[in-house]
C-alpha cells in the first residue's frame, strides 16, 4: 500500500484534464454555432461533472 495518501487524487489527474478538455471543445463547437450540438445535455453533463468531482474532491481532502 501506498504511504502517500493522495495518490488517488494523482492518478485522477489525467481524467479530469480530459474531461474538462471535452467539456471546451463542446462549449467552443456551441459558440461557433454548430447548432447540432443540443445544449441541454450539454449543460447537464457539464453540472455532472462539476458535481462529481467536488465530491471526490470533498472526500479525498476532506478526510484526515
Amino acid at each position: 500500500m501506498s504511504s502517500d495518501p493522495l495518490a488517488k487524487l494523482r492518478a485522477l489527474v489525467p481524467w479530469i484534464f480530459f474531461g474538462i478538455l471535452i467539456q471546451a471543445g463542446f462549449f467552443v463547437a456551441v459558440i461557433l454555432g454548430q447548432h447540432s450540438l443540443p445544449v441541454g445535455p450539454l449543460l447537464a453533463g457539464d453540472v455532472i461533472f462539476t458535481l462529481v468531482i467536488i465530491f471526490l474532491l470533498w472526500r479525498w481532502l476532506g478526510r484526515r
